[in-house]
């Protein structure tokens, strides 16, 4: 799991993984185009323009600190995958539901739906809208 926010044009990217996995996070870091490491903060940088990569490396491991939507304007996005979350976000597909859902939990269920099944298994309190199953 990495957090993700967006500063000076850069995507900052912490890595929140336990040490079981922290080596196979930084891999995929590491294989990202154009991307420094920060040593004053402790976090990786790679420019805005490759959030795709970061998508597609990462997908629903991603904790965003900056919205997507916020991350993406102004900028020329080719990539299907950064298309589709935004998409996802904006869905309108929940507008029946008593309590309105955050951008983050559309893009969650949608994420679920797409992949046929799954379940959520966040701690109390995060947010979840239930396990979806189709």
């Amino acid at each position: 799991m990495i957090q993700v926010r967006c500063q000076y044009n850069n995507l900052y990217i912490k890595i929140l993984d336990k040490f079981e996995t922290f080596d196979f996070t930084l891999e995929k870091i590491r294989s990202i185009p154009e991307r420094v490491f920060n040593t004053e903060t402790g976090e990786w940088m790679i420019p805005r323009e490759n959030v795709g990569s970061l998508l597609s490396l990462f997908g629903n491991q991603i904790s965003w600190m900056t919205p997507l939507k916020e991350i993406v304007k102004g900028i020329n996005i080719d990539s299907n995958l950064v298309k589709q979350h935004l998409a996802w976000e904006d869905e309108s597909e929940f507008k029946n539901f008593k309590l309105s859902l955050y951008p983050y939990q559309k893009i969650g269920a949608n994420f679920l739906v797409d992949r046929g099944c799954g379940a959520i298994f966040d701690g109390c309190g995060l947010g979840k809208i239930g396990t979806i199953c189709a």
